[in-house]
């Protein structure tokens, strides 16, 4: 709703709030006639046009347009009547305006679902109110960063979408502004540039807003796929149990904004079993459409959910790109089973589990940071606000990235870290910080990947697993930072649904690859009960970090709060030094189990290069070496997995010795 506030700027000048909030944002205003009780202000009525209220008090206002208070002040000081307008292009703006006369609700629906719910979260704002099918609805405005250099479509007719006009040349109207149908414009709750920040447009609304963009194409019937091959399927009991989870989850969608974005990814979901033939089209879209019938209860919206569970062109299609095959779990894989090379090529992807090998590593986890950040693992480290967990947790990373020693440890040969930030500026917060420590940009070239405000899709949402599972193909990091983990995703903080989601859609994908990762997070209200958000936030990591601060800069507690694998302790003193800035343990650890660990490692490794040293012909193909050196491996207790780490290192010595 309306943000109201006494509060002035510009000295004594008499600039009504939020006006004065604008201008200090760098938002070039203009004043537009207002509307008063006989209509608008300017004595024209504006017969069978509507632009009442909406056009300009100046002429020239393209270059009139300001933010300097003094010209604020004698536009809308005094109490004057005036409604106020942003100039779009000039305050580095592109808005959507949704107009639900022409049809633009629904078209958005539509829209919506053919981007595979790829339109994010941002300032919001109400317009005109108006009568269509008999309810009162009102239109929208979302406000995105426009690219400078880009030029936008007028509307989105050509793709067929009727209402949704885009403003980029010209301006909207802000509010406390009045509108000619009697109510003013006014921002939605959570979604006002007071609550929440612009955000960019996605590359899914980049490409079919932008003119020149050659990645988009318009729903063709050839591109289609024909679902009517999976017609008679008959559902595997993976297919249904995930039908039955989703078809829970819009249930419990309710609240308008939501329901939609959440039918289309459950739409995703079940085309990915339905092109896997576990399930067909029609009861998976039967399940689907009465489960949003709960969900929009009291509503005539067979219509809206029809278009949201439309064939083609939605999330069906989206997710049918991305089969989900079935590996039935009570077919045992007998070791003498003759099968063809598709079925081999098919079985490798399906990571079935050797028994002999499972049982037979003895081995114990490999620690990135002795005792604290461990390979393959899923970690949370939070801490009030301002204490210095991002700080901390990239010093770390700079450090494993270029072989340095990490707080205080001996230090390990490099690893490759994928750093996701949406928190802190590279020219200031991060450059600054790096330099400080002693690092160069050549030193962090190689294996420190930073991807600074990437426009991901929520992590919560299945595109967003698939467009990070696309980047860890290419960059093959051995851990993934996401600072924070609230700026991550769509869904509630608070919602255990949201986190839920998290890790079906993109957890599930790291640990299946092997890859560690941390989510950076805040607490909540009260810094005693946790991170902030649901319960089932921790559910999908394994070790719980909380950094505590006991004298201000300088000394600070690490604290375990949860664990899945053994640690040789739950607390460690940390103290942050400035000459240069890094940070050290200042607690005793147990050396003695560490020095073990690295030199039963450097053992492999001397026992693999003398054993290809006399066996020259040796294939070094993993599973053939293994083979080759199983009788050293067992007579001297080395485990498949501190083999299969200590050949990696084997691998990238020879590679530094050519």
């Amino acid at each position: 709703m309306l943000h109201q506030s006494n509060d002035n700027s510009g000295g004594n000048l008499n600039i009504p709030f939020p006006i004065s909030y604008y201008s200090e944002q760098g938002w070039k205003l203009i004043p537009c006639h207002g509307i008063g009780p006989a209509g608008c202000n300017c004595g024209s009525s504006h017969s069978g046009r509507s632009d009442g209220g909406k056009h300009p008090l100046i002429s020239d206002w393209p270059i009139k347009a300001t933010s300097d208070p003094h010209e604020l002040h004698n536009w809308f000081g005094n109490e004057t009547k005036n409604n106020v307008a942003v100039v779009c292009d000039e305050s580095g703006l592109v808005v959507i305006d949704i107009d639900p006369r022409n049809g633009g609700d629904e078209s958005f629906i539509a829209l919506e679902s053919f981007l595979g719910g790829a339109i994010p979260k941002t300032v919001t704002a109400l317009t005109g109110e108006y009568i269509v099918k008999g309810k009162k609805v009102r239109g929208r405005h979302l406000y995105f960063k426009a690219d400078p250099t880009a030029q936008y479509i007028k509307d989105f007719s050509r793709l067929g979408y009727k209402g949704i006009d885009v403003k980029s040349n010209g301006y909207v109207l802000l509010s406390p502004s009045h509108h000619s149908s009697g109510v003013s414009y006014e921002w939605v709750d959570g979604l006002s540039p007071f609550d929440t920040e612009i955000v960019e447009l996605s590359m899914e609304l980049k490409s079919v807003m932008i003119k020149g963009k050659k990645n988009h194409k318009l729903p063709n019937e050839s591109d289609h796929i024909d679902f009517t091959k999976f017609r008679n399927v008959i559902a595997s009991s993976s297919a249904k149990r995930e039908l039955a989870r989703q078809v829970e989850r819009i249930a419990k969608k309710t609240l308008k904004g939501q329901r939609n974005v959440a039918l289309n990814e459950s739409a995703f979901v079940m085309g990915q079993y339905i092109a896997g033939e576990q399930i067909s089209l029609h009861e998976a879209r039967n399940a689907l459409f009465e489960a949003a019938r709960i969900a929009y209860a009291g509503e005539d919206a067979d219509a809206e959910i029809a278009s949201v569970l439309r064939v083609n062109g939605g999330g069906f299609e989206a997710g049918a790109q991305l089969p989900i095959y079935n590996l039935a779990s009570d077919v045992a894989l007998a070791a003498d089973d003759v099968m063809s090379l598709d079925e081999l090529a098919f079985m490798a992807k399906m990571n079935v589990v050797n028994w002999e090998e499972l049982w037979s590593d003895t081995s114990e986890e490999i620690w990135f940071v002795d005792g604290f950040i461990c390979s393959a693992r899923g970690h949370t480290i939070y801490s009030d606000p301002g204490v210095g967990k991002s700080l901390l947790t990239r010093e770390i990373c700079a450090c494993l990235a270029t072989g340095k020693s990490v707080l205080g440890l001996p230090p390990k040969d490099p690893i490759k870290i994928l750093y996701i930030d949406h928190e802190n500026i590279p020219k200031t917060d991060i450059r600054r910080s790096l330099m400080d420590m002693g690092f160069d940009w050549k030193d962090l070239k190689e294996n420190f990947i930073l991807m600074s405000f990437p426009e991901f899709a929520p992590f919560d949402l299945p595109k967003g697993g698939q467009e990070l599972k696309r980047v860890l193909e290419i960059v093959k990091p051995d851990l993934v930072v996401m600072d924070t983990a609230s700026r991550t995703i769509q869904g509630k903080e608070n919602d255990n649904d949201t986190w839920i989601d998290f890790y079906n859609y993109t957890g599930k994908i790291l640990k299946s690859l092997g890859i560690a990762y941390i989510r950076i997070d805040h607490t909540g209200k009260n810094s005693n009960a946790g991170p902030r958000g649901g319960s089932a936030k921790m559910g999908d990591v394994d070790l719980v970090w909380y950094l505590k601060e006991v004298e201000t800069d300088t000394k600070f507690i690490l604290e375990n709060e949860k664990h899945r694998v053994p640690l040789l302790q739950l607390e460690y003193t940390i103290k942050r030094e400035t000459e240069p800035l890094r940070h050290v343990i200042s607690t005793a650890l147990d050396w003695a189990s560490i020095t073990k660990r690295h030199l039963k490692f450097q053992e492999i490794v001397d026992a693999i290069t003398a054993f290809v040293a006399t066996h020259p012909a040796q294939k070094l193909g993993l599973n053939n070496l293994y083979k080759a050196m199983q009788t050293i491996c067992k007579e001297n207790g080395y485990s498949r997995r501190d083999f299969d780490a200590a050949r990696l290192e084997y691998l990238r010595l020879q590679e530094e010795a050519a």
